[in-house]
């Protein structure tokens, strides 16, 4: 079983939508060498349904992802519960966090504690480079991810 799996998805081509991406990047430097129990850390484009296999072997899961809701920079950590995957289109390969959730809860027997950490984007538009507000909020949303991994890793060794 992986103790925790940590997603970072969006579009690295699309500017603040890569912050996941970047937050992943920066969480791997973080966590290197530093346990045995390390985090799995994995980046992808969207989430699909064939994520529910690996999120079913882990104790705890954080979703990190941009999103369109607030001021650029605004952080929001919630806690996921599983649900139904939806959709307008019952073919789209397309799932969200908590879909993943339920899909591991139906397929594999067992669905992890997990999280979503967003953080609010300025602009999506082409472009490698994120935005002023995202760039500078980026260290704080990877201090409070981590903060999330070193109490699930306390909580397992105590």
């Amino acid at each position: 079983m992986t103790a925790i799996l940590v997603i970072g998805y969006g579009n690295p081509l699309r500017g603040d939508d890569g912050a996941g991406w970047e937050a992943i990047r920066r969480l791997r430097v973080l966590y290197t060498g530093c346990t045995p129990d390390a985090p799995e850390f994995i980046t992808c484009q969207q989430l699909t349904p064939e994520i529910a296999e690996l999120a079913s072997r882990a104790s705890l899961l954080i979703f990190i992802d941009a999103s369109c809701a607030g001021a650029p920079g605004t952080i929001k950590i919630k806690r996921v519960e599983p649900a139904e995957p939806s959709s307008d289109n019952p073919f789209t390969h397309h799932v969200s966090p908590a879909g993943v959730l339920e899909l591991a809860r139906l397929l594999y027997g067992r669905a992890p504690a997990a999280w979503i950490a967003s953080i609010a984007a300025e602009s999506m538009e082409i472009g490698e480079r994120l935005t002023g507000q995202v760039k500078k909020r980026l260290d704080t949303l990877v201090a409070r991810v981590s903060h999330l991994i070193d109490a699930h890793i306390f909580e397992d060794s105590a």
